[in-house]
């Protein structure tokens, strides 16, 4: 291990040594619930990063591999053989901490989005109400961005899971 080089541009992850492996893991994932409900509050404060939107992965490495790297789309590349892992567990505390609020906070814009609409046509098309208007449909459209991508993460993890039953 003291001769591998190791470039992770995603700082959640750490590197265990186990029997002749490398695993490397998201260490918030295995935390306890509240822990972890805990950091997911912390980091929607901080601005949540597109890091934290991917689904956990549990990587396998040999011993053999000179160099790792890590990207921030949790690409690993390596010279020796790899596995890649994906936890039950990791995959619902994902959808329940991340998918589902985010989805929820998309549905409640939508529904702010029809109200706001109403109050166009009932106020004449004022400029606080169109500048509302304009605000509340740019959020629609990134927590929609958002939505797109969790639910690439959730196909790419199907497919995965699918390949691996055959």
């Amino acid at each position: 291990m003291e001769n591998i080089k190791l470039e992770f541009a995603i700082n959640y992850y750490h590197v265990e040594v186990v029997d002749q492996s490398i695993v490397i893991s998201n260490q918030f994932y295995d935390k306890n619930p509240f822990i972890f409900l805990f950091y997911l509050l912390i980091e929607f404060f901080d601005g949540p990063s597109k890091d934290f939107l991917l689904i956990p992965r549990k990587f396998h490495v040999s011993k053999q591999a000179t160099y790792i790297r890590l990207s921030k789309n949790l690409e690993l590349e390596t010279d020796g053989s790899y596995e890649i892992f994906f936890r039950e567990q990791d995959l619902k505390r994902w959808i329940f901490g991340i998918a589902f609020p985010i989805f929820f906070i998309l549905l409640i814009f939508i529904y702010l989005l029809y109200h706001v609409i109403g109050f166009l046509i009932i106020s004449g098309l004022s400029a606080a109400s169109i500048i509302l208007f304009v605000g509340i449909l740019f959020m629609v459209s990134v927590l929609s961005y958002v939505n797109l991508i969790l639910f690439k993460q959730y196909q790419e993890y199907k497919t995965w899971y699918e390949e691996r039953l055959r």
